[in-house]
Parts: C-alpha cells; structure tokens; sequence
C-alpha cells in the first residue's frame, strides 16, 4: 500500500476491512502514526504527543511506579504499546501498567 495515490482522512473514524486496516497500519508512510482499528472502523492519529501530555503521562507511570514500589507490588510499565487482536482491533495506549498482585 505503499503507492498509495489519495489522501486517506485523518482524525477520524472511517469504515475498513481489517485488511485494509493492516495494509495501512504497516504502511512506512504512516510508520509515525497512530492507528486504531474497531467493529470495522479504522481511525488514523497523525499529531505527535505534545510536551505537556508526555509530562503528565511521565508523572501517573512514576506516581504508580512509587506506590507499588512501597508497597511491594511487581509491576510492569508499557508505554506507547500497539495491542492487536486479529480480526477484531487495534488499540495502543501512551502507558499501560498491569499489577501483579503476588508480592516479592
């Protein structure tokens, strides 16, 4: 899909086949983008992550990352993750922290 010969919309949600969806996702021209797939609507995300959004997203993963810290809680941070579930969606999230409730 890397020919591609029109503009496709950006910043909102359009109807798509997820093969459509994948062609355009792993497409190098959008290499920089955020894609969301859903219920066979696609929406592409061209705007980067401005200087405060990154400094909030910085302060909620230290914040968690000091609690379970004290708390003795594993923890694992992801940050600016794509998670795909064939078929069905695509959605990436700027942080993502999932607790392990077993302690050390």
């Amino acid at each position: 899909m890397s020919g591609l010969k029109t503009k496709l919309p950006t910043d909102i949600w359009v109807a798509a086949t997820w093969e459509e969806f994948i062609a355009l996702a792993d497409d190098p021209a959008y290499s920089k983008a955020k894609c969301y797939y859903r219920n066979g609507q696609m929406r592409i995300e061209t705007m980067s992550v401005g200087p405060d959004h990154s400094r909030d997203n910085a302060i909620a993963l230290f914040a968690i990352n000091l609690f379970c810290t004290i708390k003795g809680i594993a923890v694992n941070g992801f940050n600016k993750c794509s998670y795909r579930k064939t078929g069905v969606r695509e959605f990436s999230q700027t942080y993502l922290t999932t607790l392990d409730l077993e302690r050390n």
